[in-house]
C-alpha cells in the first residue's frame, strides 16, 4: 500500500480557487518546487500535482484539498481496472510529442522515404551514447528502419552514470554524417570530438526528456504515444507499431 504522510494544513478561504490551498500547502513545504501542473482528479478532494520532480522523488503526487495529506505514486481505479496515473502521463506525452521538433532529431529513414518526409509518423527513442541497452537495442533500430518504419532519435546523455555520454552527443550531433556516428557510438567505437563546436540540442532535449518523465535509456515512444522501456527486438516493436494509427509529429 502506498504511504500517507501528515502535513500541516494550509488555512481554506471560502473565495479560494479550486486547488489554491494544495498549491500553497506544497510551496510552503518544498520551497523552491516548481509546480507543473494541478488538476482535479476523478476522486472528490484529491488533485494530481505535477512537479518538476528537482527536490522530491516523484514528480507526480496526489494531494488531498485540505493540504494534509499526499501519497506519490500510481492511482488505480480497482473497478475499471484503470491506471489513472498512466492515463494522465500518457496524454501529457502526446501532448509533448506532438510538438517534436524533427529538426533536432537524427531522423533514420526507410531507404525508400531517404529523399523526402516519412509517410509514416517515426518512433521517438532517447539514447544515450555510452548506455549499453541502447547498444544492445540499436541493431533492432535498424532492423525496424529496413521494414519500412521512421525512427527518430534524441540524443539524451545521462551522464550521472555516464560522464562522457554528453560530449559524445555533442560530437555525434556535429558530425558531418550523423547517423554514421551514431552507429560508430553505440557499436561502443572511438568517438572524436567535433574539430569545431557547433550548435546543437542535447540541452533542449534534456528538457524535453525531463517533461516527458524520461529517466532511462533506450526509452520508445510509439507512434501513438505509448512509452516503451529497455531493448525489445524490431519485431516486437513493429507488432505494436503496426496496428496504431499515430499521432501528427511536429516538423
Amino acid at each position: 500500500m502506498m504511504a500517507v504522510m501528515s502535513f500541516v494544513s494550509t488555512p481554506v478561504v471560502a473565495e479560494e480557487p479550486p486547488g489554491q490551498s494544495v498549491r500553497a500547502t506544497i510551496e510552503a513545504k518544498f520551497p523552491g518546487v516548481k509546480i507543473k501542473n494541478l488538476s482535479q482528479t476523478e476522486i472528490p478532494g484529491w488533485y494530481l500535482v505535477e512537479t518538476d520532480g528537482a527536490q522530491l522523488d516523484a514528480s507526480i503526487l496526489y494531494v488531498h484539498e485540505s493540504g494534509r495529506y499526499v501519497f506519490s505514486g500510481g492511482l488505480f481505479d480497482l473497478a475499471s481496472g484503470r491506471n489513472l496515473t498512466r492515463e494522465y502521463l500518457r496524454r501529457k506525452q502526446q501532448e509533448v510529442l506532438s510538438g517534436l521538433d524533427l529538426s533536432k532529431v537524427i531522423l533514420l529513414k526507410p531507404q525508400a522515404e531517404a529523399q523526402r518526409e516519412p509517410a509514416l509518423h517515426p518512433i521517438v527513442v532517447f539514447d544515450d551514447p555510452d548506455c549499453p541497452f541502447c547498444r544492445k537495442f540499436h541493431p533492432e533500430v535498424k532492423k525496424i528502419v529496413q521494414a519500412g518504419v521512421p525512427v527518430a532519435v534524441v540524443l539524451y546523455p545521462l551522464v550521472r552514470p555516464h560522464p562522457d555520454a554528453y560530449r559524445k552527443s555533442v560530437a555525434i550531433w556535429c558530425a558531418a554524417d550523423q547517423a554514421v556516428m551514431l552507429d560508430h557510438a553505440l557499436a561502443g567505437q572511438p568517438v572524436p570530438s567535433p574539430e569545431q563546436p557547433c550548435a546543437h540540442p542535447i540541452d533542449e532535449n534534456l528538457k524535453l526528456g525531463h517533461d516527458l518523465h524520461v529517466s532511462s535509456t533506450p526509452s520508445i515512444f510509439l507512434p501513438n504515444g505509448t512509452l516503451v522501456l529497455g531493448h525489445r527486438s524490431a519485431e516486437e516493436i513493429l507488432a505494436l507499431v503496426r496496428p496504431n494509427p499515430g499521432l501528427s509529429l511536429g516538423q
